[in-house]
């Protein structure tokens, strides 16, 4: 979806925390946010966003939410085709050392659509 803006942003609730997002078109105005994700099973951290704006790419107008959940010590992802207002659910991956931790997945979207997380992994945890 063009034209449109997105934050993403960690809220609490009730014996809960959550991903949240909220869309402008003007930068200026805000919808009120909107839960992306919020499975029970998840503990959310580090989120962060970022839309297909490639010309070339089949996937232009995908918006994507990466974050780490932090008790499963893995990275999920998320993408949203109607300009975040819906969400999938989760894809979810092993940041790639066992029992390590990570943290920062960037979500960046190539021209050709194709989607690198860059993230920092830190030793093992004994």
């Amino acid at each position: 979806m063009r034209g449109v803006w997105l934050v993403a942003g960690l809220g609490f609730g009730p014996g809960m925390l959550d991903i949240y997002v909220a869309r402008s078109r003007d930068g200026v105005n805000w919808t009120g946010p909107v839960r992306a994700a919020l499975d029970i099973a998840e503990d959310y951290d580090k989120e962060w966003l970022t839309c297909d704006n490639g010309l070339r790419s089949p996937f232009r107008g995908r918006c994507y939410l990466a974050y780490v959940d932090v008790k499963t010590r893995w990275l999920a992802v998320r993408h949203s085709t109607d300009g975040g207002v819906t969400w999938t659910a989760p894809v979810r991956m092993a940041p790639g050392v066992a029992k390590s931790t990570f943290s920062g997945p960037m979500p960046v979207v190539q021209p050709d659509g194709d989607v690198v997380i860059p993230y920092a992994l830190f030793a093992p945890i004994n």
